[in-house]
């Protein structure tokens, strides 16, 4: 039961443990992210600011009240214009670099576009604006701004990021001028950092989980191990450690050679009319009080087991049998003080046996259990009588 439920423990931690690493590496994913495209998008715009510089000083005012459909494009005006614009757009490596207005119909055109003429996408005095970038347009012309994108658009003739400049005369707004810069690479380059870093992510998120399991089987294997040999009630090792124990023995011999080797089993007397009596709550302290006992005069010499219900076994190194029985005597005149009379007014007992262990006597325990019942039926006897 107690296994089951730290598994189920153990389950819930690597559980908060995967929940919190997506958390973070979708935080991670989301600032390198973000931090990237703001670093691409600020680039952008000290570019635009930069290249807008030149242009503003071939803008001619009277652009913005001359052209106004395809049949002033036979101007001087126009052309020169034109060739301006393409000249400084090959220059600068921009895309799309325009001026545009708002007509008295209320529609968005463009005047001068410097692009290929023979181009298929150029566009002519009149021409509508592409709804994609009208909004953009619609504030720098009513608003006067300086309109940057916040990010790049990926629109019909490719990914662009657009930036709009309004142009005044005499505090008014009559027009704008258009860069737009080819950001397919930018773009691609975009997707390929977006894929690289998610991948990264999850790596690290993979990384993590299996560093957390591991760690995990690190910590939860030694403990489940020793909680394997360890009776909870009484908090002493269980039979499977008594036995064990006693293998190890035979085979490479005490841990320290500081004495006689002892084999000592106690047998708590009156366990059943305890639970019988007052209940098993009472029955489990009369338990834990003779592990209790045995915890503080043997531990220091010897390892305490649990090996049945009321029988406890301890083997130990001590200097002498002499030690063992002053010791064995300490622990009776103990005894009677660890149940409190006004818990249970029976009185708490026990039986011993005790023999010099040699490894190459296989009926130790026999002979133990022998001299422990024995004792028993002597005490039996004594409160008949």
């Amino acid at each position: 039961m107690f296994n089951d439920n730290f598994k189920n423990f153990e389950a819930k931690i690597i559980t908060v443990i995967v929940v919190i690493n997506i958390l973070l590496a979708i935080g991670v994913f989301a600032s390198v992210y973000i931090l990237s495209d703001r670093a691409i998008i600020c680039d952008l715009k000290n570019r635009s600011d930069s290249v807008y510089k030149h242009v503003r000083q071939k803008i001619k005012i009277r652009s913005f009240y001359d052209l106004n459909t395809r049949a002033d494009e036979q101007s001087e005006l126009y052309r020169q214009m034109l060739q301006d614009f393409n000249s400084l757009r090959e220059s600068a490596n921009i895309k799309y670099l325009y001026t545009a207005k708002k007509t008295t119909r209320g529609e968005y055109v463009y005047l001068i576009d410097g692009y290929e003429q023979q181009a298929e996408d150029f566009r002519h005095v009149g021409d509508l604006i592409e709804p994609e970038i009208v909004k953009q347009l619609t504030r720098t012309l009513e608003a006067g701004e300086i309109v940057y994108g916040h990010n790049i658009q990926n629109t019909d003739w490719g990914a662009v990021y657009v930036v709009y400049y309004p142009v005044f005369e005499a505090g008014n707004i009559i027009g704008a001028v258009g860069l737009e810069f080819d950001a397919n690479l930018i773009w691609q380059a975009k997707e390929q950092a977006v894929r690289v870093s998610l991948l990264i992510c999850l790596l690290l998120l993979l990384l993590s989980i299996s560093i957390t399991i591991s760690l995990l089987k690190k910590i939860s294997y030694p403990y489940l191990r020793n909680l394997a040999y360890t009776d909870l009630l009484t908090d002493v090792k269980n039979r499977n450690a008594f036995e064990l124990y006693l293998k190890n023995i035979k085979v490479t011999g005490p841990e320290q050679d500081t004495g006689k080797i002892f084999l000592i089993e106690f047998d708590l007397n009156n366990l059943k009319l305890v639970n019988d009596k007052y209940g098993h709550e009472m029955g489990d302290l009369y338990l834990k009080a003779m592990a209790n006992l045995l915890k503080q005069y043997l531990r220091p010499y010897a390892k305490i087991f649990r090996i049945g219900g009321d029988e406890f076994a301890v083997i130990g190194q001590f200097k002498s049998e002499a030690q063992l029985v002053e010791i064995l005597a300490q622990m009776r005149l103990a005894a009677p003080q660890l149940i409190a009379r006004e818990l249970c007014a029976v009185e708490f007992t026990y039986a011993y046996g005790y023999a010099e262990y040699q490894p190459q006597n296989d009926d130790i325990i026999k002979k133990v259990d022998n001299l422990m019942y024995t004792m028993k039926e002597k005490m039996k006897q004594g409160a008949e009588n």
